[in-house]
């Protein structure tokens, strides 16, 4: 049987009364608060018994303060002559717990309450949740920036989406956290005048749904790389998520590290902050020492791994198949990228004759594939497509620049645009078949056999 617990507690950092009433019932249970950690409140068994818990804050206190601090032993020390054990603490807030029935409250001023709780809370939450909704903000607005200039881009990277929704998501969640804080505020100060504690109500509904709706995200992010994503992709992607961890891990082990040896919470947070910059550019360094390293060696090597993906390992269409010569498949590196996301999939085939090959005349072949697994998406990536790319000047056209109607029928399709451009039709189509729309650039006029392939393909 463990004697210890650890759990992931979601209450708001001003949710005093939140707080209390979660540990009176874990006591209840046989758990008793016994250490605060970044991540993880730690329990220890106990007899269940029925105890009194109360949550006060010490705006002079800090993260950084040693484990035996002047500060801290102070103030457990006047709580201790007032009937109060420590429990724990994090930061500017501390925990006590008493047997007593009635026990003498550590705050018997209500205003001196709210005015400590507000100091504690503006030393370090609302700095930092400013911040991050700021970050937040500047995320989102690259999304939607992104997201208007390119939608197909963004809507069929699973990366983007999830970069975006979370992003998203934790905005509400620290607008929430502010808004309610302040809303709180509000309410205790006038209580406060009539001689009343009022109750604070926090988050953690929502802590946990947007917690959880991440999670859920970053899962299918995960997925979406493992089947999509190619080894090189995959390799970068696993090693960066390792080294944000190994940073996260690091950093922290030098705070607590400083903590235990006594070391002044003002030359604990220079350091810490100075070890932060210092272990992240030396991640950066051995990542990218390692990544050259390896694409020397070519495990990267471009030409063997061809950027493929599970779902689409292979080109469909080919120079070889137009041409009707097979042996020439040696003689061009073909490249795909792109991958799948919820409602669209994208990908980018290039094929291109190797440098130095003796027949400079072979000709490439450049196209994408959008898969529309939403059908009501169809009609608006069309649409975007082909939207016209004219310049124009006091009503009239100074460059043309757009796509027009060719005959569907040659192509197999429901629907064919041929580009043009300046003044002559260029060979770019774009080709609208059930579930896929192909947008396809020849270096030679394509002959009549050569789109009734590309049809067998794509239809």
């Amino acid at each position: 049987m463990k004697d210890t617990k650890r759990r992931i507690e979601l209450y708001s950092f001003f949710d005093h009364s939140g707080i209390e009433k979660h540990l009176e019932k874990m006591a209840k249970k046989g758990w008793i608060l016994q250490k605060i950690t970044n991540l993880f409140w730690v329990y220890r068994r106990a007899n269940p018994q029925n105890l009194k818990f109360s949550v006060s804050y010490c705006p002079s206190a800090s993260e950084f303060d040693p484990s035996d601090s002047e500060t801290k032993n102070e103030y457990n020390e006047f709580c201790r002559h007032t009937g109060w054990n420590y429990a724990a603490s994090g930061a500017q807030m501390f925990i006590f717990y008493t047997e007593l029935e009635n026990p003498t409250p550590i705050q018997t001023e209500p205003s001196l309450e709210v005015e400590a709780i507000h100091r504690s809370v503006k030393k370090t939450i609302i700095p930092i949740y400013f911040i991050l909704m700021l970050l937040a903000v500047l995320q989102g607005a690259m999304f939607v920036t992104n997201l208007i200039s390119d939608p197909i881009d963004i809507l069929s990277n699973s990366t983007s989406l999830f970069t975006g929704f979370g992003w998203t998501m934790l905005f509400i969640l620290f607008a929430a956290e502010l808004s309610g804080y302040y809303l709180w505020r509000h309410k205790a100060k006038k209580a406060a005048q009539q001689g009343e504690f009022q109750e604070s109500h926090g988050h953690k509904t929502l802590y946990c749904v947007t917690l959880l709706a991440v999670f859920i995200g970053f899962i299918y992010w995960i997925i979406s790389l493992i089947i999509n994503s190619s080894y090189f992709e995959l390799t970068i992607a696993v090693i960066m998520l390792f080294a944000v961890a190994a940073l996260i891990f690091l950093v922290n082990g030098v705070k607590q590290f400083l903590k235990n040896k006594n070391t002044p919470a003002k030359v604990n947070m220079t350091l810490t902050v100075v070890s932060s910059f210092v272990l992240s550019f030396l991640l950066i360094g051995v990542v990218t020492f390692g990544i050259i390293t390896a694409a020397k060696n070519g495990i990267f090597d471009r030409e063997s791994q061809f950027y493929q993906s599970l779902y689409l390992d292979s080109p469909p269409l080919t120079v070889e198949d137009l041409l009707g010569n097979e042996e020439l498949s040696d003689r061009y590196i073909t490249q795909i990228s792109g991958g799948k996301a919820v409602l669209l999939g994208k990908y980018e085939i290039r094929q291109y004759a190797r440098s130095g090959d003796s027949d400079a005349k072979l000709p490439g072949l450049e196209y994408t594939v959008t898969v529309v697994k939403a059908r009501f998406m169809y009609n608006f990536c069309k649409n975007h497509l082909i939207k016209n790319k004219d310049k124009t000047e006091g009503g009239k056209v100074i460059f043309a620049d757009h796509y027009e109607k060719t005959d569907a029928a040659e192509w197999g399709a429901n629907e064919a645009y041929r580009r043009y451009r300046s003044a002559n039709y260029v060979n770019q189509y774009i080709l609208c078949y059930y579930n896929y729309i192909v947008e396809i650039n020849f270096d030679w006029e394509p002959t009549a056999s050569q789109k009734s392939i590309v049809g067998d393909i794509f239809s």
